[in-house]
């Protein structure tokens, strides 16, 4: 749906990512930590479920559609993935419940996560090359809402989505 490369959507995507990297170094580990008393996420649970659903679903999806397993050869979209991926963003009015089935991610510390995303733009610059270089881009995976996507889509869906969390990066600072 995106008329972005994949280079381009991968360095966005790698973009988006320092941002949340760049962020850890003006938070202390008890705030990291600190849940509230609304039931809102600790910054600890926003970086625990953006990696956790990226690192581990969302790259295994692409990965599945490189390596054309676990899908059909022909992805077509839901009429709601093809509006998401298509205008590029999910509603901030939109609360979306994770999909039954998902793993609640183990809580990481702010230690990990400064590892983890310092080495993730070359991970993701690896995967970016082989998905350029994939034989079969129209080969697609299951997503629960949005129907089946490539892995150029899962790739835009993970941009989509590490965007969508920036709001709440910002409300849970509000409340250090």
């Amino acid at each position: 749906m995106s008329t972005k490369t994949v280079s381009q959507l991968g360095k966005e995507l790698s973009d988006v990512v320092e941002h949340y990297y760049n962020s850890l170094q003006n938070y202390k580990e008890e705030d990291f930590e600190k849940t509230f008393d609304d039931g809102s996420w600790s910054m600890g649970q926003l970086y625990n479920h953006l990696y956790s659903a990226s690192r581990h679903w969302i790259n295994g999806k692409i990965t599945n559609c490189i390596n054309q397993e676990k899908g059909v050869e022909q992805a077509e979209l839901t009429s709601e993935g093809s509006f998401i991926l298509g205008r590029g963003y999910i509603s901030h009015s939109k609360k979306v419940k994770m999909p039954d089935g998902m793993p609640q991610p183990e809580f990481q510390s702010k230690a990990f996560f400064e590892k983890e995303l310092e080495n993730y733009s070359t991970y993701l610059t690896e995967l970016t090359e082989r998905m350029e270089s994939q034989t079969q881009p129209n080969f697609g995976t299951k997503h629960p809402i949005f129907g089946m996507l490539t892995a150029k889509d899962w790739l835009t869906f993970d941009l989509i989505h590490w965007k969508h969390h920036l709001r709440q990066q910002k409300e849970i600072e509000s409340k250090f």
